[in-house]
């Protein structure tokens, strides 16, 4: 198992998915990077690998006790919400990022998405010359 940052999130998803879930400290490592790439694997987008990321440290910490020792205190529970608190952040982020698609703003565009050979054709184009009722139903 292994444990890379190099600081610069913009040059790989690792890192940027450690910069995002907080886990840049070598002193005190998180996850792996395995962990990470599977985590880039399911979800696809590193906003959203972040926030898996972080609900697992949630879970994690939230099974434990809280502790102190004199003065010293360790809230594991604090610990846990915060890092579900990143996570919701981070799914929300996820969402932002995504911009809508809005064709048909020019005509270069309209004829490069129709001649788009992979394209499926929309529902209200197919079957439109074909007389009303020709159409099987299944009931």
């Amino acid at each position: 198992m292994t444990w890379t940052y190099t600081g610069n999130p913009a040059d790989s998803n690792t890192d940027a998915v450690r910069f995002l879930a907080h886990d840049i400290d070598q002193a005190n490592q998180r996850v792996q990077d395995e962990e990470i790439d599977w985590a880039l694997s399911e979800t696809g987008n590193v906003y959203l690998a972040a926030a898996l990321i972080c609900d697992s440290q949630s879970a994690a910490n939230a099974g434990k006790a809280n502790k102190s020792v004199g003065d010293l205190r360790i809230e594991y529970s604090a610990l846990s919400k915060q890092f579900s608190d990143t996570a919701a952040r981070l799914r929300d982020r996820a969402l932002v990022s995504v911009s809508p698609y809005l064709g048909g703003r020019s005509r270069s565009d309209k004829e490069s998405v129709e001649d788009d050979s992979d394209r499926a054709a929309p529902f209200f184009q197919r079957d439109q010359f074909e007389p009303v009722g020709s159409q099987s139903l299944s009931t």
